[in-house]
């Protein structure tokens, strides 16, 4: 079975979707900082497609198959 992606309810682009994500970046004394490569998101997060405009939650948007299904 294929993964699934996520599609814009409004125009049905899957090539992209913006997500408000949330992670911790160490900022030192001297203004660098330091990206941790965690990030957290869930059906509540902010969403919008870039293609339409179309703003609402991650939870919002369709989940439809890839079509990338594999033979065990």
């Amino acid at each position: 079975m294929g993964d699934f992606v996520r599609a814009c309810p409004k125009c049905g682009d899957s090539k992209y979707v913006e997500v408000k994500i949330s992670t911790w970046v160490t900022i030192g004394d001297q203004e660098r900082s330091r990206y941790n490569g965690d990030i957290e998101y869930d059906g509540d997060s902010p969403a919008e497609c870039p293609e339409c405009g179309w703003r609402g939650k991650y939870g919002d948007l369709d989940e439809i198959d890839d079509g990338d299904d594999e033979t065990e």
